[in-house]
């Protein structure tokens, strides 16, 4: 379905959903659900190319995907925990271009389901089975991830098959081959490929993909910086997505991009730098709601910070639109102030753009209004535009009494214009008032 922005007087060529969405002097704009952030695991030693699935509920589900738990200290399984921190689902990007390795055990060729170093870990066992017939183990490393009992040929074999490897019959070889016992027929030949430029581009093409509230970028070089912002861009205005993209030490003065300038230390000692900890900072976004602010949110895990910044360095961090972590007056790791980096603010896009929670309701409203107005759902005359006005002012009055947005008019705030509504074309005049967060708090205390 066709989604994104319109300029005012310029009709769109495919049916769908467009959006105008600007400021007005003060902060005006079915709950899509939200919490999928999307992550690259660099230079991984296995895996499809592709995104492999994470579910904060069942995080080894998809194991042999990966090559291992999400707990192994691994820097790719470290970027997927950090994200869990706060989506409910990590997609896990894989660019994996490195060669299989492989190895034989009489006549069963035996390869690598994937590419990658962690390839040459694999080891084949066959043992007599005392009941008859033989077992066929497949090790990854010391741990038996495929257990194959009671079979007597190499057909057998490939037909009961492996998560893990690939079974086949060896050049010149039969299936109907009994096979024999084998100690231990190690894989080798694995190799891996470094993360290339071209493969980061690869990924934020990739992310078009997958509906994700938050996607960690993280690439240090300012041509991919330039992308990131680019892509952020066609996400939200051309496709109409919900969702920014975390850079390191990036100021991109676009308020879909958040720019994370230090990180934090681990209680287990990692250390979480900025390009790691745009993992976590896309997790939160994800993973937090139109009515929730991140400002002070504590790091989960975190005992210091990376680089901290002092009173000075802080207020100007804030100016420049930096996202960065602080240690509380507790004494606990925080993020200091839930902004993006927009730092030039116009009539269409107020200094409020900035705040993370102010987009989120923005985003929310955009996503219900989205999800309740299909194409060709309505007719475009007077009937059609009261039902439709009804069903936009039933979303006002949801999310004003979920306490999103205020001051909310029913009968100004959701209108049909009816004037530029002809023939398959129905435009709206819509505004809200997003609720920001209390982050910011004076006392003026006189004491007698």
């Amino acid at each position: 379905m066709a989604s994104g922005t319109f300029i005012p007087g310029i009709e769109k060529p495919r049916p769908g959903q467009y959006f105008n969405i600007h400021g007005t002097g003060s902060p005006t704009i079915n709950t899509a659900a939200r919490g999928a952030a999307l992550v690259m695991l660099t230079n991984y030693d296995w895996g499809p190319t592709g995104i492999v699935t994470i579910n904060g509920a069942a995080v080894d589900a998809n194991k042999a995907m990966l090559g291992r738990s999400v707990t192994a200290d691994n820097p790719g399984m470290l970027m997927v925990r950090e994200a869990l921190k706060g989506a409910a689902t990590v997609y896990a990007y894989i660019n994996n271009q490195g060669e299989k390795a492989k190895g034989e055990v009489g006549d069963l060729s035996v390869t690598a389901k994937y590419g990658g170093t962690l390839g040459n870990s694999l080891k084949v066992v066959v043992e007599t089975n005392v009941v008859g017939g033989f077992d066929v183990t497949v090790y990854l490393g010391a741990d038996a991830v495929t257990f194959i009992e009671g079979v007597a040929t190499v057909g057998d074999v490939i037909a009961a098959g492996s998560n893990y490897v690939d079974f086949a019959v060896k050049a010149e070889g039969s299936a109907e081959t009994a096979l024999t016992e084998e100690a231990g027929a190690s894989l080798s030949g694995g190799t891996d490929v470094k993360t290339t430029n071209a493969e980061a581009s690869a990924y934020l093409d990739a992310a078009e993909t997958v509906d994700s509230n938050g996607i960690s970028f993280p690439f240090t070089e300012s041509q991919l910086h330039s992308l990131a912002k680019s892509k952020a861009q066609y996400l939200r205005e051309s496709m109409g997505r919900s969702t920014v993209i975390v850079c390191p030490n990036y100021d991109g003065n676009y308020e879909g991009i958040i720019n994370v300038t230090n990180g934090v230390t681990l209680k287990d000692g990692s250390e979480i730098t900025p390009v790691i900890a745009t993992a976590y900072v896309a997790g939160i976004s994800a993973g937090a709601t139109d009515l929730e602010s991140n400002t002070y949110k504590v790091y989960e895990g975190a005992d210091s910070v990376l680089e901290p910044k002092s009173n000075e360095e802080a207020v100007a961090a804030i100016k420049n639109g930096e996202f960065f972590f602080s240690v509380s007056e507790r004494g606990e790791v925080i993020v200091e102030y839930d902004i993006n980096s927009l730092t030039t603010y116009t009539s269409t896009k107020p200094k409020s753009y900035r705040k993370n929670k102010v987009i989120r309701v923005i985003d929310s409203v955009r996503d219900m209004i989205k999800n309740s107005f299909a194409p060709n759902q309505y007719t475009n005359d007077e009937r059609g535009w009261s039902e439709m006005e009804s069903a936009g002012r039933a979303i006002l009055k949801y999310f004003g009494e979920r306490g999103s947005i205020k001051n909310v008019d029913l009968d100004a705030d959701f209108k049909v214009d009816t004037s530029l509504s002809v023939d398959d074309s129905t435009y709206f005049n819509v505004a809200i008032q997003p609720v920001d967060a209390a982050e910011k708090l004076y006392f003026d205390i006189a004491t007698s």
